[in-house]
């Protein structure tokens, strides 16, 4: 079994969390703990609706072109972090960051049951990786229903990383939650005129994104319509976590580049060559739409 942090702050820990840590202690019997439970222990509201919020008037494409080096933002996937993703993206950044300057935020959520499956998984492929963590909390109930929850508490917390940057970001690529995630955040950000919430972004690049049912559920009016930022978007096409999860964003985006590559549920495909092929066209979509 993969280590389980156990000096995490409890502030950092939901209901469900201590729920889980209960049962790793054999305290408490191995079930899922229902939804309605797995609540973050701040409560924020109005981060996943335009109601109530001051809405940006809708003239943000197609963009002027930018000066200077594109900055990108790279967000993870469940039970990874920072660390685990800079491995996973290592042939995309290293020709990427000759031409442009590339940033990480990591979850807010530190994960800690470890009977969630990603969990165990990406506990053992990284053991000496650090913390697990992830955007949004995810219930190992069905893992084909991509039960997701905190929206609200999850962008709060990124919002406020996101302000702390030195630059504004003009691209978001997300890898598997991190993709979903990142489709959240670009429609608000397009969306909703807030304080901490950021200027549209010029694109977006999608990888191996999970089904994006939650999104319509829990931020309706956010996905009103398509959004107008381009995406890129790619699956894997040896992909058994997420399969018809790529797809299901045709309906959420005005333009789409669609790719693919051989390998699984990955960022990158296995053989350098195939990743390089991959990194070239991620780089070229970015190019085309921030020149």
């Amino acid at each position: 079994m993969p280590y389980v942090p156990r000096d995490i702050p409890r502030d950092m820990l939901s209901p469900g969390e201590r729920e889980w840590l209960k049962m790793e202690q054999g305290t408490r019997y191995p079930c899922a703990p229902p939804p309605e439970e797995c609540k973050q222990p701040e409560h924020f509201e109005g981060y996943c609706t335009t109601e109530g919020n001051e809405l940006r008037p809708p003239t943000a494409y197609p963009m002027k072109p930018m000066k200077g080096r594109p900055h990108i933002l790279c967000l993870h996937g469940t039970a990874c972090n920072t660390e685990v993703l800079k491995i996973q993206l290592r042939v995309l950044t290293e020709i990427w960051s000759q031409t442009a300057d590339i940033s990480f935020i990591e979850g807010a959520r530190v994960m800690t049951n470890p009977y969630h499956p990603t969990f165990r998984q990406i506990g053992d492929l990284y053991p000496s990786a650090g913390f697990q963590r992830e955007y949004v909390e995810t219930l190992p109930i069905d893992r084909e229903a991509k039960v997701y929850g905190a929206f609200d508490w999850a962008l709060a917390k990124f919002e406020d990383k996101l302000a702390q940057l030195e630059k504004p970001v003009d691209v978001l690529v997300g890898f598997s939650q991190g993709a979903l995630f990142a489709t959240l955040v670009a429609a608000r950000a397009l969306k909703i005129n807030a304080e901490k919430c950021p200027a549209p972004f010029r694109c977006v690049v999608l990888l191996c994104p999970p089904n994006p049912i939650s999104l319509s559920q829990r931020a309706p009016t956010l996905f009103s319509e398509p959004l107008p930022i381009p995406a890129f978007i790619c699956k894997g096409l040896e992909d058994d976590v997420v399969p018809g999860g790529p797809e299901m964003y045709e309906s959420l985006y005005k333009t789409i580049e669609w790719c693919d590559h051989p390998s699984g549920h990955q960022p990158l495909p296995s053989e350098k060559a195939d990743a390089e092929a991959l990194s070239k066209k991620i780089i070229q979509f970015v190019k085309k739409n921030c020149s």
